[in-house]
């Protein structure tokens, strides 16, 4: 029963301040309960400036026990308190204590009841209990600076942190779009990668075309080379028969039939050189196979070579000679033995009436 008047003094943290809870809980401590009565305690209660026996109460007849309530027969069995004065039963008086301004004489005691008693240890922890809040309230309001200043950093931490999420969606936005551009940028390369793989494709098939055509060219000049030599080697032939001496009667037949013959060659010179002018380009042209794929320019070329070799039939710098691949010549019969014999002799002739036999 001594702490029932603390039972009631629980602690709620949602109370006020720290000052009122501490006035609540000392005016909760006033009240007191002994065999289920109710007392109050007064810090000026003066009991507690008592130096001796306090004045004894008057006795009435039906009186009860201010404690227990029990009634007191007559003032024989009656008991007092010295402290208080009031009238108690024997079994409430329990013992004796010394009076409280005469601490240092522990000797002078006096008489007390239940409810003295009872109040003079609630004084000693009310008493304690307040040196402890007033040590306390110190501490309390340290501590609920530091509270404050804890809601304070945890209030920018919140700040802080509402930025920092803000921070990371925008930076979460800031690399979807990156990526979804770079996605982009990658698809546009990669169509650009299979673009110049087919140009690369098609550039290497015409390396290819081109590399074989000109094969086919290079293999084309080995033969016109070739051809040239052989027709070149047949003109010195034909250029040294016409060059050897004869005796006196072959002379004098050679110029009778040469002069009988002037004027038929004079009269058919020019026509000779036109047909011999399209036989040479026709040899060119059967030179260059008709199937190959040909520069167009070397075809020029080629023909510009045959023109200029019948531009030079009869010139100077041939001592105004015929070749002899033309057959005027070679022979003192007529123009068309001379053509027969040509074409027997020179089975790559290209002139009238015959075409360009390659062997």
């Amino acid at each position: 029963m001594l702490n029932k008047a603390f039972d009631d003094c629980n602690i709620d943290n949602n109370e006020g301040e720290s000052g009122d809870f501490i006035q609540n809980m000392i005016d909760r401590s006033k009240f007191f309960f002994i065999d289920n009565r109710q007392f109050y305690f007064d810090d000026q209660d003066p009991i507690f400036i008592a130096n001796g026996p306090a004045e004894q109460q008057q006795f009435l007849i039906g009186q009860t026990c201010n404690c227990c309530d029990q009634k007191v027969k007559n003032p024989k069995t009656a008991q007092y308190c010295e402290f208080c004065g009031e009238i108690f039963c024997k079994q409430c008086i329990i013992k004796s204590r010394p009076y409280p301004m005469n601490n240092e004489d522990y000797r002078n005691r006096g008489e007390v009841c239940k409810v003295c008693d009872r109040k003079f240890y609630i004084q000693k922890m009310v008493q304690s209990s307040r040196v402890n809040i007033d040590n306390s309230r110190f501490y309390i309001k340290d501590l609920q600076k530091q509270l404050t200043k804890k809601e304070n950093e945890c209030q920018e931490l919140d700040e802080e942190f509402d930025q920092f999420n803000e921070t990371i969606r925008l930076e979460k936005d800031r690399i979807k779009l990156q990526r979804k551009r770079v996605k982009r940028e990658k698809k546009t390369l990669d169509n650009e990668m299979v673009q110049i793989n087919e140009d690369c494709n098609t550039l290497r098939e015409k390396k290819e075309s081109i590399s074989i055509e000109t094969k086919e060219v290079q293999l084309q000049l080995s033969q016109s080379a070739s051809e040239k030599t052989r027709l070149e080697d047949e003109q010195k032939k034909y250029t040294k028969i016409g060059k050897q001496p004869r005796g006196n009667q072959s002379q004098q037949k050679y110029n009778r039939n040469y002069q009988a013959d002037h004027s038929i060659m004079n009269s058919s010179r020019e026509d000779l050189r036109n047909t011999q002018l399209r036989s040479d380009i026709n040899l060119s042209s059967t030179i260059i196979a008709s199937n190959s794929v040909v520069d167009p320019e070397y075809q020029q070329s080629m023909k510009t070579v045959a023109l200029h070799n019948l531009s030079t039939m009869n010139s100077p710098e041939y001592n105004n000679k015929y070749l002899n691949g033309s057959g005027l010549l070679s022979q003192r019969n007529s123009l068309t033995k001379k053509k027969n014999q040509i074409r027997r002799d020179n089975p790559g002739y290209c002139g009238p009436g015959n075409g360009c036999k390659l062997f």
